[in-house]
């Protein structure tokens, strides 16, 4: 982190949601807003059609940015190919956000992000340059990524998929409070102390990586006004970080994957093997072996199955989590969770209406077996959960059947 030569920025508070910064003799201007709120709405035209000039720096990236612009986006969305380069992971995060802040958005009766929406729209009325100032929604959950554990990751789905599903209304009075909150520090704020470090790649990271954007905007365009319209949560964090230089690419980067882990994942499973090819070939005890083999090959299947059998998964994905389960621990690429997802979304494809609907179906149990991509999510995480029980269960029995 370097410090800055020029002069320090210089803060006002023009209202309750509006921080006016002077630096670089530009005036910066940032507008706090939650991305499902009509008054949001209302702010940005404000503050808009109060300038003659200005340059709009959004909180988006080019992806999101290109997502919200292109309505058709859903008909060209592969899931099949997306599970088979192992997205899957960014994908069913970034859906699980959707889904709840499309829900809140149906409560309010407006649109998710309907404000950086407006934003675009009347810059471009105006004249105005727009400039997209968030780090990449895919490297931001890449690195996120990186701080969880397999078993953490899946433990936090699951989590997520309680939250979301359940049926509890958000009233007016508690989105309008979200002015003062972003929604996916609301959603965080909800999760387990555990999940708490997620902040810092989430929230903070992007914080400074926004106001640098912001700050070079304002160094390479001196005397003019630059507009930020951000998540209201954010306000704080860039206020106080544009006052120094920060590196882009510290917070671009995407950390390696750590050596221990990457070794364990190759030795534990050879050791399991090892183990257990020696525990069933002790024939001295013949019935015995075969009686664990069979338990460890019928719980590593029947569970995985089972939970794909109860979403009402296609005979393809319920039949990938069957023959997948028993080697599950030994292969990285044949998880149950993994193949059923991939079956499932390659022979029923998501129709449109599945991710459009996203939010409503969320919220009955019915709905969601019948919503396509809901299903495929289910399918990615429960079979995988199950063959994880399977596991400690089948060693657990093999352990006390052992004279």
């Amino acid at each position: 982190m370097k410090k800055a030569t020029s002069r320090k920025a210089r803060k006002t508070i023009e209202t309750t949601n509006i921080t006016t910064l002077t630096l670089e003799k530009a005036k910066i201007k940032i507008l706090g807003t939650a991305h499902v709120s009509k008054q949001s709405v209302k702010d940005v035209e404000k503050i808009l059609n109060s300038h003659r000039q200005a340059i709009v720096a959004v909180e988006l990236c080019n992806s999101r940015f290109q997502a919200m612009m292109d309505k058709e986006r859903w008909q060209k969305l592969n899931l099949a190919e997306v599970i088979k380069e192992r997205k899957i992971y960014l994908l069913v995060a970034t859906i699980l956000l959707s889904i709840y802040q499309k829900r809140m958005a149906l409560e309010m009766k407006t649109e998710v992000g309907a404000e950086m929406y407006r934003a675009i729209e009347l810059a471009k009325a105006k004249g105005f340059l727009v400039e997209l100032v968030d780090r990449d929604i895919q490297i931001t959950l890449k690195r996120a990524s990186h701080q969880l554990s397999f078993f953490q990751k899946m433990q936090l789905f699951s989590e997520l998929l309680v939250a979301l599903f359940s049926r509890e209304k958000v009233d007016a009075q508690e989105i309008e409070k979200m002015r003062e909150q972003d929604v996916l520090q609301n959603l965080l704020s909800q999760l387990p102390r555990r999940y708490w470090g997620l902040k810092k790649i989430l929230l903070d990271e992007r914080d400074k990586y926004m106001a640098q954007k912001i700050r070079k905007l304002a160094q390479d365009n001196p005397k003019k006004t630059i507009v930020a319209i951000v998540g209201s949560a954010h306000v704080a964090g860039i206020v106080h970080h544009i006052q120094e230089e920060h590196d882009l690419a510290s917070l671009t980067e995407i950390p390696p994957k750590s050596k221990f882990l990457s070794l364990l994942q190759i030795v534990l499973p050879m050791l399991i093997l090892l183990a257990l090819f020696t525990y069933f070939t002790d024939f001295s005890q013949l019935d015995m072996v075969l009686r664990n083999l069979f338990v460890w090959i019928s719980l590593k299947s029947t569970l995985p199955g089972f939970f794909a059998l109860l979403v009402r998964a296609h005979p393809a994905a319920i039949l990938s989590a069957l023959l997948s389960g028993p080697i599950s621990n030994f292969n990285p690429i044949f998880k149950p969770g993994w193949l059923a997802a991939f079956f499932e979304a390659k022979y029923r494809k998501p129709r449109v209406r599945d991710f459009e609907n996203l939010a409503h179906d969320s919220t009955s149990l019915s709905l969601i077996l019948k919503n396509r991509v809901l299903r495929i999510i289910l399918l990615f995480i429960l079979p995988q959960i199950a063959s994880s029980l399977a596991t400690i269960l089948a060693l657990w029995f093999i352990a006390i059947s052992r004279p």
